[in-house]
């Protein structure tokens, strides 16, 4: 088999087993009242998307439904929408305090796990994943949601 489609096949398959385990890492730092997805959105606006048709976009989701999760995370005291816009929907979010200390919290424990598991690995694995993932960096450089992506608009 060519070099290309074994690389393929492999990324197919330890890409989504890969993010399951980062998935459930995560998933036993977040404290009870917070889901997954609004972890994700609190990362999307911590990294600078600040309107939320863009966080939609990036999370392959409608933007009623991120409107609505984004209003959550605004009643809980995480999220703050700016002001100036007269539609809402193009008012720049951004973390509270409490916000930005809670993904911050929530990024160090998931990162004190996963080093325990990193750990284990010896000194020439472990290169051999830095180099890996440079490579899947320049693989995935970009943002699918910008327009080069086959994933189909509108879900959510």
């Amino acid at each position: 088999m060519e070099t290309t489609a074994v690389t393929v096949k492999r990324l197919l398959e330890v890409i989504p087993q890969s993010m399951a385990r980062i998935r459930t890492e995560i998933r036993s730092c977040i404290p009870g009242n917070l889901s997954v997805p609004d972890f994700r959105i609190l990362g999307s606006i911590m990294r600078g998307r600040t309107l939320v048709s863009d966080i939609a976009r990036h999370h392959g989701v409608s933007q009623p439904s991120m409107s609505r999760s984004i209003e959550g995370l605004v009643r809980s005291g995480l999220v703050e929408r700016g002001s100036g816009a007269s539609d809402r929907r193009q008012a720049p979010l951004r973390l509270t305090n409490k916000g930005a200390a809670l993904y911050r919290k929530i990024t160090a424990a998931a990162e004190q796990r996963l080093h325990a598991q990193v750990a284990r690995l010896d000194d020439t694995t472990r290169r051999a994943l830095l180099d890996g993932m440079a490579g899947l960096e320049q693989l995935f450089a970009g943002d699918p949601a910008d327009g080069h992506s086959s994933r189909r608009k509108g879900r959510g």
